[in-house]
């Protein structure tokens, strides 16, 4: 399977999905909205850039014309955004989901549909250990939304000759592709552009949320796991995309330290923003996102959290350079 069109292709995971996936012989039709990148590199690599707004009828009549290998769905609004009216929030990552699947299967042009989801669909967590078959309990209208777009992708899983992938995505991390695009608010980016410009490290919280954290390239090897392989319909089409590794923020944070101290030879503090957040770590009850089900693929991960840590250093010391 050679030819992916990606739905989201200038964002922070699609843009670089775009380029690797490229680099590796994919042949890559880029949705792109509101424009394209300048990136003259990465845009000479594409088969074929189209610019449009997915909730336009007129860009999924395009787009579902022509017949592609694979299509992976990246575009939603974010945590904020979803709070908004319902049916602003339902036209943007839902209603789309549903037309580009309606359309695709009328038409008899893809093979493989393959949607973005978030583990945040499982809700509380309450168990040490988290599957593709643990209970789901949204706890937001972000969460709520994505589960929504995957029942519809469960629905033509099971109707169509399509091939309906759900990804439930733990939190990537890494440096973006183009430097305009906005990744700083994730959680390792923005410790590590802290510690690199302030040369300190101030937590907003008390450090005890639990995160796992997964670096764009092994994301990347993921989807290559999915797009190469044939998905039965009588296999599950549920995927976790995760590191099975759980780190409190305040973990992570020490880890940034450690490498930016070694790294640079200098000292760095880790701060709370409110003084009086104590954190009892050894108390936290750490659980596991498992990702047994895409290791079955082929899937394993490559970048340890301090390659991943190192890699953001990297960017911030070549575009640092820059100036």
């Amino acid at each position: 399977m050679n030819s992916v069109l990606i739905i989201g292709a200038s964002g922070y995971i699609g843009s670089r999905l775009c380029f690797l996936l490229a680099k590796k012989g994919k042949k890559i039709t880029a949705l792109c909205y509101p424009s394209a990148p300048k990136d003259k590199e990465w845009c000479s690599l594409m088969e074929k850039i189209i610019i449009g707004d997915i909730t336009s009828s007129e860009i999924i009549e395009k787009i579902t014309n022509q017949s592609y290998d694979s299509v992976i769905h990246l575009v939603s609004l974010n945590h904020d955004d979803s709070k908004k009216s319902p049916s602003y929030v339902n036209s943007i990552n839902v209603i789309p989901v549903w037309e580009l699947l309606d359309n695709f299967n009328n038409k008899q042009t893809i093979k493989k549909f393959i949607y973005f989801s978030t583990v945040q669909v499982y809700g509380k967590i309450n168990s040490t250990t988290i599957n593709e078959d643990s209970k789901t309990s949204p706890l937001n209208q972000y969460a709520l939304t994505h589960l929504m777009a995957e029942n519809i992708n469960n629905f033509y899983h099971q109707s169509s000759n399509i091939d309906c992938i759900n990804i439930r995505l733990s939190n990537s991390f890494g440096s973006p592709m183009f430097s305009d695009i906005d990744c700083w608010w994730l959680v390792i980016n923005e410790l590590c552009k802290e510690a690199f410009l302030n040369q300190k490290i101030i937590l907003k919280s008390d450090g005890s949320p639990l995160r796992d954290f997964i670096h764009y390239l092994d994301l990347v090897g993921a989807l290559e796991c999915i797009i190469d392989n044939r998905i039965n319909k009588t296999e599950d089409n549920i995927y976790n995309i995760s590191s099975e590794k759980t780190l409190s923020i305040l973990d992570i944070a020490k880890k940034v330290k450690n490498v930016y101290e070694r790294r640079f030879n200098k000292k760095i503090n880790i701060e709370f923003k409110n003084k009086n957040n104590k954190i009892a770590i050894n108390s936290l009850v750490k659980y596991k996102i498992s990702n047994k089900r895409i290791q079955k693929l082929g899937f394993s991960l490559k970048v340890n959290i301090y390659d991943g840590i190192n890699e953001l250093f990297d960017y911030l010391d070549s575009k640092n350079n820059e100036k």
